[in-house]
């Protein structure tokens, strides 16, 4: 890969790899759609607890089996399972979560403190807060997607280097993804943007019933496939050539 991240050229790998095992992408999706549904059905009941934590065990399954396939390390037929790679996957999900909360803890409180410096924030007479107006509301919201985009493009190679290398490390490829966070969010604007924006339009456009439900699903659903492609391509590419923990793994 060159010094920067070709994007298109990482968008087209990612779409060659969906393209390359569609089969099994759409399989995976209609599996978890199904799952999804029937979690949706039976959540009030005691019954949806039994249902979530089969679709929690089909998602980290499904994850952890297309970097599989993407690192050329797929098993025979589905390759579902739950072992030491969805572990990893599952434990890595906790940390990142709680480190990106903190980030946007950090944000907001910065925010607020810049708000109380310039006097945007205002108080009543009993000294209470008045709220914020909806433009300002939406600036805070804006910076926090736009911290939680650049934080989810710098920690994206996690799940591929975990299943890789059989290591739990979460933060170690943070430095890998140093100065191409834009990059990486055009490529996964040209994987996973055109799925996004036809189950978008179907929202807007079909009924709402369980057979629409589905579809948007397993349309929207194959991002995981591309990504898992896109990542898995990243990781060839960005992985220094002398990591000291892991051997390189086979440029594409």
């Amino acid at each position: 890969m060159a010094a920067h991240i070709p994007i298109i050229a990482s968008a087209i790998t990612a779409w060659q790899f969906f393209i390359s095992h569609w089969r099994t992408a759409l399989t995976y999706a209609a599996l978890q759609a199904g799952v999804a549904l029937a979690f949706a059905a039976l959540s009030p009941t005691a019954a949806g607890a039994v249902v979530f934590m089969g679709y929690l065990f089909i998602t980290l399954s499904v994850q952890a089996a297309l970097i599989r396939l993407a690192l050329g390390k797929g098993a025979p037929g589905l390759g579902l399972r739950l072992g030491k790679d969805e572990f990893n996957i599952l434990i890595s999900a906790v940390v990142l979560t709680v480190v990106i909360s903190f980030m946007l803890f950090l944000t907001f409180l910065g925010l607020a403190i810049l708000m109380q410096l310039f006097g945007v924030l205002q108080f009543n007479e009993a000294g209470e807060l008045q709220p914020l107006s909806n433009a300002q509301l939406l600036y805070v919201q804006i910076a926090g997607l736009a911290v939680v985009i650049l934080a989810m493009s710098r920690f994206c190679l996690v799940f591929v280097d975990t299943v890789a290398t059989g290591r739990l490390r979460p933060l170690h490829t943070w430095s890998w993804t140093k100065g191409e966070a834009i990059r990486i969010i055009g490529c996964y604007g040209l994987t996973a943007g055109p799925m996004q924006l036809i189950s978008f339009a179907i929202v807007l456009l079909a009924p709402a019933n369980p057979f629409f439900m589905f579809l948007t699903m397993i349309i929207t659903l194959p991002v995981s496939a591309l990504s898992a492609g896109l990542t898995a391509h990243l990781y060839r590419g960005l992985q220094p050539s002398e990591d000291p923990f892991d051997p390189i793994i086979e440029q594409d």
